[in-house]
């Protein structure tokens, strides 16, 4: 984009686009603020956990983490894990912080388990029963422990 006096000038929509107008010389504008989104939180039941997991990259692929917060029916957390998992694509990120928070829930002990997560891709993949490659084996690892709580 050009301004009046014919410079370039780059929009900012992210710290990303603000790291790469610099490293072009590019003068930067604010963007269009994001919208807000308001976010209600559902409690579980009574005697049940609820795992909220997302994964998530810093490009596709990109620097990526994994991370999970467990709840019970008072609303308070009783558990939570964050793991970084190195350069990796969406879709791998979100599966795997799914995985992360199964084996945590196994470890926590959990028996009546409620998983939330963001992925589409991934819980199409979960009904579809195609699970993917690269989390076969940990599928695998943790399936008598998904087929003994709720």
């Amino acid at each position: 984009m050009q301004d009046a006096c014919g410079s370039l000038v780059g929009v900012i929509k992210s710290a990303n686009d603000l790291i790469c107008c610099r490293q072009l010389g590019l003068s930067a504008l604010p963007g269009k603020p994001l919208s807000k989104l308001e976010v209600f939180c559902c409690r579980p039941g009574f005697s049940w956990t609820k795992l909220n997991v997302d994964g998530c990259s810093s490009g596709n692929p990109g620097n990526s983490g994994a991370e999970g917060v467990f709840g019970n029916h008072k609303g308070l957390v009783v558990g939570s894990f964050k793991k970084f998992l190195g350069v990796h694509s969406n879709y791998y990120t979100e599966f795997t912080a799914l995985m992360e928070g199964i084996f945590k829930a196994k470890e926590l002990q959990v028996e009546a388990l409620w998983i939330e997560l963001d992925s589409a891709a991934v819980v199409v993949a979960l009904q579809s029963k195609s699970i993917p490659w690269f989390i076969f084996q940990d599928w695998m690892s943790v399936k008598d422990y998904l087929n003994s709580v709720s």
